[in-house]
């Protein structure tokens, strides 16, 4: 048992927000609108003057436009972030030594973050064990630089480095944990990762944008994809191509093994593959005015093998949605399956998008995961070409996933679902509130109905007391996901998390008694920052705006298991805030997940909520 509870019945949420709002400093703004419309995020790095490195667990102060203060204090990596600021002028402070009182002047702008540069930080790495990355993006299917793309580091901590790369294509990263680690390069119609091995003291080169321009209609492309001796792609190679015009390019491979090299001159063409130590080849192929060619791998050496009946290969790329013919399926896995039962595999970028190489020629049957759905595509792979999937034919078939639905009072996730393509036959809805049979009583405490299906949506305001206080009810939600099943849910039902997962997310206030972290302020835009790569990808951008009509539940932090994919500040009708807490995160549990979001999804709110909670759907 979880000692005293006490309860928030349907209908005092609004009571207790008006009571927020009259507790609260907004309502004491006279012009009209919510501080929380009006406010900014700041972030940034502190650096040592002597090494360049970034200062952890560094207090900072921040002196604000309106005369108020907010203290933060710095990360591991020397860097910050503070939302919910006041707009204007503002002076942030730190001691960095007993000499050095570091002063940065920053204006915060309304709804935006505004990142700060600390003079004393140096492109190379300071910290032990840690070194840098820089380079410069090319988009060789353009022939140009990739300019204002998003770079971002998923760390082993969880935690996401991330910068962008300026005029020039370049970018630079400091203070990287040493060993081998995974770059997205993320932009308007391109996408690739590699894996980059960060030398501890030292920067690494990835340069991406030598002879970066474009091809003309009497110059050609070669590319391809190649495998490592073990089958799987061949990742970090140098692939370079001197033309019959004696000129050279060069790319890498990336995480697919895929490389692509422009503007070759016709005629042959010496490509060489080399990665040390294992790998060194020297490869022919003839380069065609105004098409690309496919380069053909060494039999038994770069070679992915597989293929049709003849171990004919060819390529497929394409664009895939959801149903809607909107929602991009980001980070799908695509394959197709070879005679001897291995896979030509890849990976949808953050707009949908793929390229499969060395795909078996013929009649094929592409398959499509993401999350909880998959769908098989009936294809016919052309020897030695490429099929194209029109853009207007994304849409992916994704029934015979198995709903259920608990009703509340704020959310509404049905819609949601059916907006975006899930057959309305493969959902059933469960009355959050019943003066019957509950919904606990019919579905939790009943394993068999349960395990029937494959995703349980819990809306905001659901009545989930008894869940709470029903043993077998927690137990069967743990055996569920445990087996594979995924759950949703937000806000007011947070108590359930709590209770069946405990050990995840640190919720504000007393575990013991119910509803205790709803402690969040109305807001109506406060402003926080999508801090999972893939989602920011898919949604195009680092920065949201969060509405909270009725306040939220708050998260003050999670375990190192937990993918947060949302932070922000936290500011409490209580008085005061919390800094850069999760306001979306989830978790694994055996073979499912659980995702568990502060804001709620109400029709007609905010519309890149709604984006955010139909990405979400498909993280299930």
């Amino acid at each position: 048992m979880r000692g005293a509870m006490r309860s928030v019945i349907p209908g005092a949420r609004r009571l207790a927000a008006a009571v927020a709002l009259l507790l609260s400093p907004v309502a004491a703004c006279e012009c009209g609108e919510t501080l929380s419309a009006v406010r900014g995020a700041v972030s940034g790095q502190l650096c040592d003057a002597e090494t360049g490195a970034g200062v952890p667990d560094l207090p900072v102060a921040m002196t604000l436009g309106d005369g108020s203060r907010r203290d933060v204090v710095t990360d591991a990596r020397g860097s910050f972030v503070a939302t919910g600021l006041p707009p204007g002028d503002a002076v942030i402070s730190a001691t960095v030594a007993d000499d050095d009182v570091r002063e940065l002047a920053v204006e915060v702008v309304p709804q935006q973050t505004t990142v700060i540069t600390d003079p004393a930080c140096r492109e190379l790495p300071g910290h032990a064990g840690a070194g840098g990355i820089e380079g410069t993006i090319c988009n060789r299917h353009t022939g140009a630089l990739v300019t204002d793309a998003l770079i971002v580091l998923q760390l082993a901590n969880g935690q996401l480095a991330s910068t962008t790369t300026d005029a020039d294509g370049h970018f630079s990263l400091a203070n990287v944990p040493a060993g081998q680690q995974l770059l997205t390069v993320q932009a308007a119609g391109f996408q690739r990762s590699f894996l980059v091995d960060v030398a501890a003291n030292a920067i690494t080169e990835l340069d991406l944008g030598s002879d970066c321009f474009p091809t003309n209609a009497n110059a050609g492309t070669l590319s391809g994809s190649f495998c490592d001796a073990a089958g799987g792609p061949l990742v970090g190679a140098a692939v370079s191509a001197t033309d019959a015009a004696g000129d050279e390019r060069t790319d890498v491979t990336d995480t697919d093994g895929a490389f692509f090299l422009n503007a070759l001159a016709p005629g042959p063409a010496s490509v060489r593959v080399v990665r040390a130590p294992d790998v060194s080849e020297t490869l022919a192929a003839t380069v065609l005015a105004g098409e690309d060619v496919v380069v053909a791998a060494s039999p038994g050496a770069l070679s992915c093998e597989g293929g049709g009946d003849d171990g004919e290969t060819g390529r497929i790329e394409g664009t895939l949605c959801a149903p809607d013919g909107e929602t991009s399926l980001a980070q799908a896995t695509v394959y197709i399956v070879r005679g001897d039962g291995t896979r030509a595999q890849t990976t949808t970028d953050a707009n949908g998008h793929f390229v499969l190489q060395n795909a078996p020629a013929g009649a094929q049957v592409l398959h499509v995961e993401k999350g909880s759905f998959s769908a098989t595509i009936d294809v016919v792979v052309p020897v030695n070409g490429t099929l194209s999937i029109p853009a207007q034919d994304c849409e992916v078939d994704l029934g015979g996933v198995r709903i259920a639905v608990v009703t509340g009072e704020w959310d509404d996730v049905g819609t949601v679902l059916l907006d975006v393509g899930v057959p309305a036959g493969d959902i059933t809805t469960f009355e959050g509130f019943s003066s019957g049979t509950s919904w606990v009583t019919t579905l939790l405490e009943n394993p068999a109905t349960l395990a029937s299906y494959d995703i349980v949506f819990i809306n905001c305001g659901a009545d989930t007391i008894e869940a709470i206080e029903s043993p077998s009810a927690l137990a069967n939600l743990r055996q569920f996901v445990t087996d594979g099943g995924s759950v949703y849910t937000s806000d007011l039902t947070y108590d359930l998390i709590e209770a069946a997962f405990p050990s995840f997310i640190d919720f504000l206030g007393d575990d013991t008694v119910l509803q205790d972290a709803v402690q969040g302020e109305i807001a109506d835009a406060l402003p926080a920052v999508v801090s999972d790569a893939a989602l920011a990808g898919a949604l195009g951008t680092t920065n949201v705006s969060i509405a909270y009509p009725y306040g939220f539940a708050v998260m003050q932090s999670a375990s190192s298991g937990v993918r947060v994919y949302i932070r922000g500040d936290a500011p409490l009708w209580t008085g005061g805030s919390l800094s850069n807490v999760p306001h979306t995160a989830g978790f694994t549990v055996g073979a499912g997940n659980v995702i568990y979001t502060s804001f709620h999804q109400e029709p007609g709110v905010n519309a890149t909520l709604e984006q955010v909670l139909r990405l979400l759907m498909f993280e299930l």
